[in-house]
């Protein structure tokens, strides 16, 4: 146990402490990193999701709207 009470031992545990800490603080960085990118992913995707809504929504208003259409002609062809 003496070694670790040299002045040169306190000095190396140190320095491997202050190397943990940057290791741990790049790792902190790349997680950040990747989870922004999953937020843009996210949010692409989300707007994907939601002009596909959007476009669901127009086709079905326009197929109603051509339903009513031609039941219209049909039923002004039926009364002529």
């Amino acid at each position: 146990m003496a070694f670790f009470t040299t002045p040169l031992a306190a000095s190396l545990l140190s320095i491997n402490r202050e190397e943990a800490h940057t290791v741990k603080l790049e790792t902190q960085l790349k997680i950040r990193e990747k989870l922004d990118k999953l937020r843009e992913k996210a949010g692409a995707l989300k707007q994907i999701s939601n002009s596909s809504v959007d476009n669901i929504g127009e086709r079905k208003a326009q197929h109603e709207f051509q339903s009513d259409l031609t039941r219209s002609i049909v039923n002004t062809n039926i009364r002529k």
